[in-house]
């Protein structure tokens, strides 16, 4: 099977860099499922999400095709991780009380991926699929990176960006919809941090690997200058498209 690997380039950058997802979310998706021994976070990344669901599930796994995502992920007591594709999972079936795939699903073969899921879903159990848009901060900011993300970065995002976009409302999900909670993600960062983050972008590695130069350059004079000074830190935004559904039988 082939996997899609636009991030092991970057996976010390993904650890550094990209934001943190809150307590609140974990606690929401925790509190809709009585039972809570086993949750699995795939397409974990660097485990922020498995780590989120640490504190209330007895065994998490956390898995990644990525050997260099999974190399730099955080370790945790509770938290198991392993190398393996979402689509072909080494999980027993009914095995798994809460399900979540964190800014991945997008990556993945949808088919396969669904039936792995209802096969080590228990009855009754709740898979959780979720991604985030633009960062949002002041006015004279949001501009800038619009321009980044659109216009010098347009054709270098591989075209499974557009689930994104869309906020994940096309994306397939063959389970019965819970009503999902409005969350959004916030952080606080320096401009050295949030140049760090905007690097991480697959667009960005695309479009360095074709022209040899990092277009993140092409804008982070004006970047700098609607940011404030260097050492200021800034509120950022990220509103969490998130679907959740349950597997019934």
């Amino acid at each position: 099977m082939l996997f899609k690997d636009h991030f092991s380039p970057q996976a010390a950058g993904y650890a550094k860099y990209r934001p943190v997802y809150p307590a609140e979310l974990f606690a929401f998706l925790a509190n809709l499922r009585d039972e809570k021994e086993v949750a699995w976070d795939c397409g974990a990344g660097n485990g922020q999400a498995a780590i989120g669901l640490a504190p209330y599930f007895k065994i998490v796994i956390a898995s990644d095709a990525s050997r260099n995502q999974v190399v730099r992920a955080i370790r945790h007591k509770k938290v198991h991780f392993c190398l393996m594709p979402g689509e072909n999972a080494a999980i027993h079936s009914r095995q798994v009380d809460l399900l979540v795939v964190s800014q991945a699903v997008h990556w993945f073969q949808f088919a396969q991926f669904y039936s792995e899921a209802k096969r080590v879903l228990k009855s009754n159990g709740i898979i959780a699929i979720w991604s985030y848009g633009l960062p949002r901060t002041n006015g004279k900011m949001n501009p800038v990176v619009d321009h980044l993300y659109s216009e010098i970065l347009g054709t270098y995002w591989p075209p499974e960006r557009k689930f994104i976009d869309l906020q994940y409302k096309t994306i397939p999900f063959p389970f019965i919809e819970v009503q999902a909670s409005q969350i959004e993600m916030q952080t606080i960062w320096n401009f050295s941090h949030f140049i760090g983050y905007l690097n991480t972008w697959s667009a960005v590695q695309n479009f360095k690997m074709k022209h040899k130069i990092n277009p993140v350059d092409r804008i982070k004079k004006e970047l700098n200058e609607s940011w404030g000074a260097e050492n200021e830190e800034n509120i950022l935004h990220w509103p969490l498209y998130l679907r959740i559904g349950k597997k019934t039988g």
